[in-house]
């Protein structure tokens, strides 16, 4: 008798996923505990614990079987506060990334004296705390593009991929390195006076241009910084682009000012300013807006941007002060967050995207007339010869 007793408790022992135990608690809803469980061959005091955790099964996989695990981290004083950083960057309007995660950690573990060989930050315990925190990670994964509809499907002109620029204005927003290690409710006031206003650009084959950094502050000497960058005093970021354009984009035509070019912007910038449309159809160039083309290359030039400054407090293992960060430091590592950006990152976007764009590239005609050329001079050669 003890021995089928054992083994009816083996039995009640089996793990059942969170589909199966939603089921059963559907039907206890409507026909009670004890027939539920005969129904679905469980005991009755399984299907009272299920409806306990009813609001939990909703909300977790469906083929979870138990809640385990520990329900604190192994370093659960560096998860409050780097939970608290994910939450005030998320209300400045900051987009959180793995990486900044990672690299906060980092920096959280080595001022409460734990060593990088015992910590690493890795991708697992990043999901484990975003769950255990109960943080969402949508916005860290990456979006699919939105299927935006084709601008025009008549267009006669054929651009050659040097023709085609592409500009995206990305603002960045430096934290108090005080702010970046302790976080509180005092440090999560944000000042739009410390926005820094960037913008990338490049052509469809990937060469890119002059980086242009818009400072809403006033830089009193501009021979400080390298001179391939163009660093400007922008009140305004309704300006930046109307200002890029005249400063950038502009001196770049200027060579070929006899051919139509095109200037593709991405996500929502100025493109409804009308003095840059005013601007751009003197020139002969064409205006379009395509949201999403440069979420890649942004993503990366952020993410090499956020190590380099953070590699910059912790540098030598002591905290700098924030007025130690010079002009011209925020310069350099902008430049060099840019430069990390690689050439084939921008030419894969633009080849997926350009469907949607419409534009008829001049690449494979040149090619061809160059071909046809060279069949013709060959024909000649040997018609001469035979004459």
């Amino acid at each position: 008798m003890a021995g089928e007793e054992n083994g009816d408790s083996v039995m009640r022992r089996e793990q059942y996923p969170a589909k199966f135990k939603l089921r059963v608690i559907a039907l206890a809803e409507k026909v009670g505990n004890r027939c539920a469980g005969r129904r679905y061959a469980v005991s009755e005091r399984n299907v009272r614990r299920w409806r306990i955790d009813k609001h939990r099964l909703q909300h977790c996989r469906s083929d979870q079987r138990s809640f385990r695990g520990p329900k604190a981290g192994r370093l659960s004083f560096i998860e409050t506060e780097l939970a608290a950083f994910v939450v005030a960057s998320r209300k400045k309007g900051v987009k959180v990334t793995w990486n900044m995660i990672a690299t906060k950690a980092r920096v959280l573990a080595t001022a409460y004296g734990v060593s990088q060989d015992k910590f690493c930050a890795s991708r697992g315990w990043m999901n484990r705390f975003m769950a255990r925190q109960g943080l969402s990670d949508g916005c860290l994964r990456s979006m699919p593009l939105p299927r935006y509809p084709v601008f025009s499907k008549h267009r006669t002109e054929k651009f050659s991929l040097s023709q085609i620029g592409i500009v995206c204005q990305v603002p960045i927003y430096f934290d108090d390195p005080a702010d970046f290690l302790d976080v509180d409710d005092g440090c999560c006031e944000y000042d739009p006076s410390r926005v820094i206003n960037v913008v990338l650009a490049c052509t469809a084959d990937g060469q890119k241009m002059p980086l242009y950094i818009g400072f809403k502050q006033d830089v009193q000497d501009l021979s400080l910084f390298p001179s391939n960058v163009h660093v400007r005093h922008v009140a305004h970021d309704s300006d930046v682009l109307h200002d890029w354009v005249q400063t950038v984009w502009l001196s770049q035509c200027g060579l070929q000012s006899l051919k139509k070019s095109v200037l593709v912007v991405d996500r929502n910038n100025s493109i409804a300013d009308p003095r840059v449309h005013r601007v751009l159809i003197d020139k002969e160039t064409q205006l379009l807006e395509a949201p999403g083309l440069f979420d890649a290359v942004c993503c990366g030039f952020q993410s090499a941007l956020s190590a380099i400054y953070t590699d910059w407090i912790v540098g030598d293992g002591l905290w700098r002060p924030r007025w130690s960060a010079t002009w011209s430091h925020i310069v350099d590592w902008i430049a060099l967050a840019w430069l990390s950006v690689q050439r084939t990152v921008v030419v894969r976007a633009f080849s997926g995207y350009n469907e949607k764009l419409g534009l008829r590239l001049a690449d494979e005609s040149t090619n061809d007339r160059s071909v046809n050329a060279r069949d013709i001079q060959k024909a000649s050669k040997a018609s001469s010869k035979l004459d």
